[in-house]
């Protein structure tokens, strides 16, 4: 789907205990004030298996 130039690409590595890191990769896309971001995560939501 076409959602324009209002959509930002947002990376955010996150550090294992053991070693390594994970890339979690997301979109904020902005449609408005009154529209949702249709891609929401909510915090706490689990970016890999195990995690």
């Amino acid at each position: 789907p076409v959602i324009g130039t209002n959509a930002v690409s947002i990376e955010t590595n996150i550090p294992l205990q053991e070693g390594g890191r994970i890339l979690c990769r997301g979109t904020h896309v902005y449609l408005g004030d009154d529209m949702p971001d249709p891609g929401l995560v909510l915090a706490g939501t689990k970016c890999a298996e195990g995690m």
